[in-house]
């Protein structure tokens, strides 16, 4: 699932991104390219001559998603630290897109665990013949799976808006709300 709006991730990564060879290099370019990143180092950020720090953004998938990032300086600095300085500017576009996002979601925490657990109890799973071998057991571990999931609790399309984060729901805003109340009574004391 791709959530929208722009990201950056910039840090001490510690992973020798000049040496292509090294399997963490490897292995973290792979996950860079399954999440559509980009990684905008490309000189050493370290004494010993690493790029160790990186900034990652989005590859421009969307209009919404997309982050430049320019002027890019790397420069060592006087301090103790044996890492150099990044700086860099970003462009946000100023306008804001008003458009909704339709993404499709369970509502999870309405299921009905009970009913839930019972149906699966009923189902193929419980049935030991319809394991004739590896394969066979997979698909009906996922076609029962899916099927149930589907009754309980089945995909539904809501509207969002590129601003609004999907994950704010009433729980986060109660747990908000009663964190400030508890902030407000701490300043009271």
């Amino acid at each position: 699932m791709h959530l929208p709006g722009k990201l950056l991730i910039a840090g001490d990564f510690n992973i020798h991104m000049e040496d292509p060879e090294h399997p963490d290099t490897k292995r973290f370019k792979s996950v860079l390219f399954q999440h559509n990143l980009t990684q905008h180092v490309s000189e050493s950020t370290h004494i010993n001559h690493g790029i160790l720090d990186l900034v990652l953004t989005r590859n421009h998938t969307t209009k919404t998603d997309n982050l430049d990032v320019n002027d890019m300086q790397i420069v060592q600095t006087v301090t103790s630290s044996d890492h150099f300085f990044i700086g860099f500017r970003c462009t946000f576009p100023s306008e804001r897109c008003h458009d909704h996002i339709l993404i499709s979601a369970r509502r999870l925490k309405s299921i009905d665990i009970i009913s839930f657990k019972n149906d699966l109890i009923d189902s193929d799973l419980s049935d030991p013949s319809k394991y004739i071998d590896a394969n066979n057991a997979m698909d009906t571990y996922n076609r029962v799976l899916t099927q149930t999931l589907e009754k309980h609790a089945p995909l539904k399309d809501f509207r969002i808006k590129p601003d609004q984060d999907p994950w704010m729901n009433t729980e986060c805003q109660k747990a908000r709300s009663v964190r400030r109340k508890a902030e407000r009574d701490n300043k009271r004391l």
